[in-house]
């Protein structure tokens, strides 16, 4: 559907699938192997429908985007060449701004020293975050992802400009 009508329709909101039945059919219909199609289903969000239009691609080089946004820091052009990879259309921005929410779980349950990260290979790094951001800017930052996904898919807002805005208020936060 064009954005001008989706923005215009009622949302019916379902309760989410459980993660291993999404990696289950995920992994079959799409002949991926089983920790792939475990961080598709995770990424998905309890969707089958997310999990099947979820970029493959994407999400097996999420560390990449993981690694860019972390780097960006307070430097103006790190951020605006980000906003701009990442905001070149809605769905490669929708899709980012998921990884990073994701992200920011792993970063979340890294604080605490909890298991189940979803980029283990990142443990080192969200730790790190964790030690820098501290709770409050950690939740100010999971407000921040969603406000920007938010403005995308509900209100119709400009994917480059909302990831600029986006990354303007984290480095107020730096």
């Amino acid at each position: 559907l064009l954005p001008t009508i989706r923005s215009r329709c009622a949302r019916l909101a379902f309760a989410p699938l459980p993660t291993a039945l999404i990696a289950e059919v995920i992994g079959r219909e799409r002949k991926l192997e089983p920790d792939v199609a475990l961080q598709v289903a995770t990424l998905s969000g309890g969707s089958l429908g997310r999990a099947r239009e979820l970029d493959v691609k994407a999400v097996t080089t999420r560390a990449d985007l993981i690694q860019r946004f972390e780097d960006v820091g307070t430097s103006v052009s790190k951020m605006l060449r980000f906003a701009e990879d990442c905001g070149a259309n809605r769905t490669d921005a929708e899709e980012a701004l998921e990884l990073l929410r994701v992200w920011n779980r792993d970063v979340g349950l890294a604080s605490v020293g909890a298991n189940g990260l979803v980029s283990e290979e990142l443990a080192g790094l969200a730790e790190q975050v964790a030690r820098r951001l501290g709770p409050a800017n950690l939740h100010r930052r999971g407000e921040l992802l969603e406000q920007a996904r938010y403005t995308i898919v509900e209100r119709n807002g400009a994917a480059r400009l909302q990831l600029e805005k986006l990354m303007i208020d984290l480095m107020g936060m730096a």
